[in-house]
């Protein structure tokens, strides 16, 4: 069909390139006549002509008085060509302008969810278009419009395979379509349920290929008052980058729960300051260093216990040691001096030390109570 129609157009063109204006009164001629041109001067102008176009003109002079019949005249002015060369008119016909949006479906090659191009244009199935077969070839690349558009930076979402666009069409003319709007419909429907969540708006989207409704990425703001909410949920990874400065301000409190590992990396000092208590709670080995100085300061009691060993230092200057043996060893000269008495005696009094298995237990329980149904889960 496309060679048939540029063949029809350059025929048209070529009509055009030679034509010969013949002038006479020969009335039996019109338009689509043949005729033979013999005896004129120019050898290559004596042929057939097909005649494509003519004007007639006829004067009939009346006399006034009955005594006699006027006098008529006839001439005509043919143009003609080549009797050999295709006649084909030329299209005058005014091109077509779509009066007003359409609305199209998305398609693509079958087993693809997202098709475009290196400009991010995708193709359309008009509903009016009843010989396409909804797939790649069912129009041309169509341009989206985005909410920012710049060289190399903007945003992108790319209309899928099944979504139904709004397709303008710049100055009314077919072959310039443009998308500019994306809709619901009974099959595509909306992400939140409504109207009950009427004030509920963000964006939701689909992982591919083969995402599930249980499978996307979403960022939505719940505007209802009194349970006002900022919702993100990440498929799978969530990389945030700052190159200069991040504040985090929460007005009361705040959760976070990690089911792996968390890796910290400071370049230079860090300082956490808490206004009441600080409680860490480790279910295996805790480890601290430091390359120059170590300070644990308390205002009034330090307590140190390892099962049936307590090291207790309170704020008076006093020093509990409560164990079942010790051990000093010392690889120098070593000193022990005191400005009162020192007494070294057998005694009974064993302390008050909860037991190694007791603390253990209350540890172990702290922290699985964090982690209830996953057994180990932090290791």
């Amino acid at each position: 069909m496309a060679n048939t129609n540029a063949r029809t157009r350059i025929e048209a063109l070529q009509t055009l390139h030679e034509q010969i204006e013949f002038a006479g009164n020969a009335r039996g001629l019109g338009s689509g006549h043949l005729f033979s041109l013999t005896g004129f001067s120019r050898q290559d102008q004596n042929r057939e002509y097909l005649i494509v176009g003519c004007r007639y003109y006829i004067v009939q002079e009346s006399l006034e008085s009955g005594g006699g019949s006027g006098s008529a005249q006839f001439e005509s002015s043919l143009t003609c060509i080549d009797a050999q060369q295709s006649f084909r008119p030329l299209a005058n016909t005014h091109r077509p302008i779509v009066k007003g949006p359409q609305t199209a479906l998305v398609v693509g090659p079958k087993g693809e969810e997202i098709w475009t191009d290196q400009y991010g244009r995708v193709k359309v199935h008009f509903y009016w278009d009843r010989h396409d077969q909804s797939n790649e070839n069912s129009s041309c690349w169509i341009r989206v419009s985005q909410s920012w558009a710049g060289k190399n930076w903007g945003s992108m979402q790319i209309p899928r395979i099944g979504q139904e666009v709004i397709v303008s069409f710049l100055e009314g003319d077919p072959d310039r379509p443009i998308i500019t709007g994306r809709v619901y419909n009974a099959e595509q429907t909306v992400p939140y349920d409504l109207p009950e969540n009427a004030t509920q708006s963000g964006m939701k989207s689909r992982s591919s290929k083969g995402g599930t409704p249980a499978n996307f990425n979403e960022i939505r703001m719940e505007d209802k008052k009194g349970l006002e909410q900022l919702y993100i949920h990440a498929e799978r990874n969530q990389d945030i980058v700052v190159e200069v400065d991040e504040s985090h301000s929460v007005g009361h409190d705040r959760n976070k729960s990690i089911g792996h590992n968390e890796t910290v990396t400071i370049g230079s000092n860090r300082l956490r300051v808490v206004r009441n208590n600080d409680t860490v709670i480790v279910g295996g080995a805790k480890s601290d260093s430091a390359a120059t100085h170590y300070t644990i300061e308390a205002g009034e009691n330090l307590r140190l216990v390892c099962g049936d060993s307590v090291i207790e230092l309170k704020a008076g200057g006093d020093i509990n040691l409560t164990c079942g043996s010790f051990n000093l060893f010392s690889t120098g000269s070593s000193k022990i001096q005191t400005k009162g008495k020192l007494d070294i005696n057998l005694g009974s009094d064993k302390g008050t030390s909860p037991g190694a298995q007791g603390v253990q237990n209350t540890i172990k329980s702290a922290v699985e109570s964090k982690f209830p149904g996953k057994p180990g889960a932090g290791q």
